[in-house]
């Protein structure tokens, strides 16, 4: 599906996470969204921040499984199976993006790792990799842009300030405020410089704009 009938393969409830899962209200569109792990989190984020992303569909699930069936024997490796029926699994992309290029509409897929799982020291990064492979080629067939992605990728300091900012931006309590946004921007103009901690920039706009410290936080 798409838009808020999509539903992803697997909810967090559904297999164990690698990591910390998260479950979250999307802000491009208002449905939730599961993630298995702080990379896939962390990515979703970016995401969601950029203009030119329009949709974010997470466990997105490679149909028909007879693709990929066929892409493992043509590529002599094991398709992965649940392990304890021995039926091969359905392989997912962690996220597949609706992107704007140009005045064209695209698809963007990524997949998103720890360094480390892949890293050559790792005895279980060659399998890990084998795995990685028969996504790519069954996104190369569509001729879909995909992307290996991991951790070491992130720039952490804005990855941080959008998860910090992301719980306020969520909330529906203070709605009343976003009239407020035009003065709080002008405001934010005039005072901010790059010396400023967050604290000291909102002590000194809560009483231009009226406000409470948390109401100028928000």
């Amino acid at each position: 599906g798409q838009g808020l009938a999509y539903k992803p393969f697997f909810y967090v409830r559904d297999v164990p996470s690698r990591g910390r899962s998260s479950i979250l209200e999307g802000l491009k569109i208002h449905r939730t969204h599961h993630y298995f792990s702080d990379v896939e989190y962390h990515y979703h984020l970016l995401a969601e921040f950029s203009d030119l992303v329009l949709e974010i569909r997470e466990q997105y699930a490679l149909l028909p499984r007879e693709e990929t069936r066929l892409i493992a024997e043509q590529l002599r490796i094991d398709h992965p199976i649940y392990s304890a029926t021995q039926v091969q699994r359905v392989l997912t992309s962690d996220l597949v993006l609706t992107v704007k290029k140009g005045d064209e509409i695209a698809l963007v897929v990524l997949c998103c790792k720890v360094a480390s799982d892949i890293d050559p020291s790792n005895p279980e990064a060659a399998r890990t990799l084998e795995n990685v492979l028969l996504e790519k080629v069954y996104w190369e067939t569509r001729s879909v842009e995909w992307r290996l992605v991991t951790d070491k990728m992130l720039p952490e300091i804005k990855v941080h300030n959008l998860d910090f900012f992301r719980g306020t931006m969520v909330s529906r309590e203070r709605d009343y405020l976003n009239p407020r946004m035009v003065d709080f921007v002008q405001t934010a103009l005039a005072i901010w410089d790059n010396c400023i901690s967050l604290n000291d920039f909102l002590l000194k706009a809560s009483p231009q704009l009226d406000l409470t410290h948390d109401e100028c936080f928000c």
